[in-house]
């Protein structure tokens, strides 16, 4: 394994003006794009990065509104987020690149792919957002008008920001004693940050309802247009999205797989690195060897 990670700093231009972003970079190789979720940020990769990273060029970013990354008071949603991608993407000057989103990022990821075909020749959603209506009501409880609000004041405060890690990781892991010590003091870190839990609130009211993801969101109909060969990923015992909600992704995929990860959570690349490593090392591999004859320039097909 090469486990050199860099962290890097770059200002990305967008329609809201320049914001400047971490990311992570690590490996040689074909580039592979890693999208992290919501209250996430590009730290929640390490776990896997090494494994991944003797066979290819591996670039994370913390998204706007998390990890180091400018936190600016804008449009949280994934349709923005997206555009935001494509902006970062130009600037790195990666014209194709293999995307593995979860959560949050797997819409994105999703969107990215939906709009520009011709740059994502593989497709790997961990956990995504956007397959389904459902989701945990403890996630729903956090955008009700004026708790949010509540909420993150309080989780400002060194007690809040410890509760709000060890609360969040209880429904992001199966096993959330089994967790890595630096997972959670990243997330008390974060939420002591400016800016970070406002970001989180946004995000989770751009995306959410108050009786699940909404309507808009879902994009289980369109997923018959990527042509792409995607992986899905999901643990059995995700509390924040249900495995079904994979289940029917696949169905939808012309080229879908879906590998179902026994006793875990929804953050899988954290409780489960070296499974979901051997399983992304598996597809790349064999995604670079399928290459369909089909060739498409950004969302035409030539």
């Amino acid at each position: 394994m090469n486990g050199i990670i860099q962290e890097c700093r770059l200002t990305v231009s967008t329609a809201h003006g320049p914001i400047a972003v971490e990311y992570l970079v690590a490996g040689r190789g074909s580039p592979v794009l890693l999208l992290h979720g919501t209250a996430d940020s590009a730290h929640t990769w390490r776990w896997i990065m090494p494994f991944l990273a003797s066979a290819h060029t591996l670039y994370a970013p913390s998204l706007p509104g998390f990890g180091a990354s400018d936190k600016p008071h804008f449009d949280y949603s994934p349709a923005s987020l997206t555009a935001f991608v494509v902006s970062l993407l130009d600037q790195l000057d990666l014209k194709r690149v293999r995307v593995i989103g979860h959560s949050l990022g797997g819409l994105i990821a999703v969107h990215l792919a939906l709009r520009h075909p011709g740059r994502v020749p593989a497709l790997t959603l961990i956990g995504s957002a956007g397959l389904g209506v459902e989701i945990n009501p403890m996630v729903r409880s956090q955008i009700v008008p004026g708790t949010g609000e509540l909420l993150t004041l309080w989780g400002k405060t060194p007690l809040g920001a410890w509760q709000w890690s060890v609360g969040l990781s209880h429904l992001l892991f199966a096993k959330p004693w089994s967790i890595p010590w630096p997972w959670y003091d990243r997330l008390y870190r974060m939420a002591l940050l400016p800016g970070y839990l406002e970001a989180t609130l946004l995000t989770l009211r751009a995306v959410n309802t108050l009786w699940g993801q909404r309507e808009s969101e879902i994009v289980l109909d369109e997923l018959h247009r990527l042509n792409m060969p995607t992986l899905v990923l999901w643990g059995d015992r995700d509390l924040i999205f249900p495995v079904r909600h994979g289940r029917s992704a696949v169905a939808h995929l012309p080229r879908g797989r879906l590998e179902v990860l026994p006793g875990c959570g929804h953050t899988a690349q954290v409780e489960q690195p070296e499974r979901v490593a051997a399983a992304l090392s598996s597809f790349l591999q064999t995604a670079e060897a399928d290459r369909p004859a089909r060739i498409y320039t950004g969302s035409t097909r030539i």
